[in-house]
């Protein structure tokens, strides 16, 4: 759903020969903030970056020359059953 549905811009006009809308007050005044801080969380996906911020917003942008993830390294047949075995 878009954040800004049923909002005008700030440099549009509103249409009707009335004063502007005053800004909506929030649904319950007097609730606390949220208790925590906001949960940053970045995801490597193929040559891309996505960094999901829900307070700034998400935004993906092409991995930086050296920042790219190690590939995983391949586990031979005894690597697999001691790992199988340690799970």
């Amino acid at each position: 759903m878009d954040r800004t549905q049923g909002r005008t811009e700030q440099h549009e006009q509103p249409t009707g020969g009335s004063a502007p809308a005053a800004p909506t007050a929030p649904a319950t005044p007097g609730t606390p903030a949220a208790a925590g801080p906001a949960r940053v969380v970045s995801l490597t996906a193929g040559g891309f970056a996505l960094t999901v911020n829900p307070v700034d917003g998400s935004e993906i942008e092409p991995l930086r020359p050296g920042t790219e993830p190690a590939l995983p390294a391949k586990r031979d047949a005894a690597a697999r059953a001691a790992r199988a075995a340690a799970a």
